[in-house]
């Protein structure tokens, strides 16, 4: 590919940062599980994020305290254990 890092080819190849690369992969991954349920693909992040909240609402919620809505897990869960949400994708 050419690059030493994929920071560096986020950076160089498409100009955006490493961290909203990754937010890009997050939403495709969001719309093939929301799409292979039989659901329509969401519009925007908030239909996402909501559809999320909805389908985990024991391990994810909306957090409405800062500038923006973001999803986030529950108290008593992490990154680490929440769902395979690809894994989810497939059920």
């Amino acid at each position: 590919m050419g690059y030493d890092t994929w920071e560096g080819y986020c950076i160089e190849k498409r100009n955006i940062a490493k961290s909203y690369a990754y937010y890009l992969v997050a939403c495709y991954e969001i719309s093939t599980i929301v799409e292979s349920k039989g659901l329509p693909i969401p519009q925007t992040e908030n239909h996402a994020r909501d559809y999320l909240a909805e389908r985990y609402p024991e391990q994810l919620e909306v957090d409405i305290t800062g500038e923006r809505p973001r999803l986030k897990p529950r108290e008593g869960y992490d990154e680490g254990t929440l769902p395979d949400f690809m894994r989810d994708r497939h059920d």
